[in-house]
């Protein structure tokens, strides 16, 4: 609401500002090409605006330019090197491009300063995951899991798509369903959906077609974000419920977004 009333008065703001604030609406309503456009015109006539590499970075990456998501990501942090936001948002844009050794040296600068970051431990862990260094990859996740509870239960989504990634199934499993009564006594509706999902797929895949729609309907009623939409409908799709698979498709073309109308 704020940016719509900001754009009702852009012709009161600066040529700056106008490109800030155009670039700003269009990355809330993830029109990412367009605000890789404003951005780029904003540094092309400011150069001295070295914040505009943040959103450009982000950008990017939502526009899967993962490359040029890099790019920005490093000018990002040279203009701002004690950023641990920066930093984190870096490590991300690497793993993306398949630079594991920038995940690796960011997520431990972000650690000397931040010794208790959580999130950088699943790009950190990914990262070693990529290069197959698994016990590294179950080392940070069983770290990740002693940070608090939203530690715990990021870390039991990772080792429970470790054992997946290893073919150990029944381990995944009874990892997931820990994790699930986990997730839900401590409030995290969005983890407990995403790991029923999880859980719903591996269920399926082992032929437990009514156990799996059990799960799937579990993960929509505990939080319908659109990962969890995209993903149930897949499923349905795949159990033969087609109605059912028709109606999350409806309620994606309902965003506003253009990414979950694609």
């Amino acid at each position: 609401n704020y940016i719509q009333e900001a754009l009702k008065r852009i012709d009161q703001m600066t040529d700056r500002e106008k490109y800030r604030t155009r670039g700003i609406y269009c990355l809330i309503t993830r029109n990412f090409k367009k605000a890789i456009e404003e951005y780029g015109a904003l540094l092309k006539e400011f150069p001295g605006d070295y914040v505009a590499h943040a959103n450009l970075a982000l950008a990017n990456f939502f526009a899967r330019n993962m490359p040029q998501a890099l790019e920005e990501g490093r000018l990002d942090i040279r203009f701002s090197p004690q950023s641990v936001t920066s930093r984190f948002n870096m490590t991300w844009y690497a793993l993306a491009a398949g630079d594991y050794q920038t995940v690796e040296q960011e997520a431990r600068t972000i650690w000397g300063i931040q010794p208790d970051h959580t999130e950088v431990f699943v790009t950190f862990a990914l990262s070693q995951l990529a290069q197959g260094r698994l016990p590294q990859t179950v080392e940070a996740y069983q770290k990740l899991e002693t940070l608090g509870t939203f530690g715990a239960s990021v870390g039991a989504t990772g080792l429970a798509d470790l054992a997946v990634y290893e073919g150990r199934l029944k381990d995944a499993v009874s990892i997931l369903e820990k994790g699930i009564a986990f997730d839900q006594k401590n409030n995290w509706a969005y983890n407990a959906a995403d790991k029923d999902m999880m859980l719903a797929q591996i269920l399926f895949t082992q032929g437990k077609k009514e156990q799996a729609l059990q799960a799937v309907d579990r993960a929509l009623q505990t939080g319908k974000n659109n990962e969890v939409l995209f993903s149930a409908a897949q499923l349905y799709l795949e159990a033969g419920q087609l109605d059912k698979a028709r109606a999350l498709a409806g309620e994606l073309n309902k965003k506003i977004e253009p990414e979950p109308l694609v």
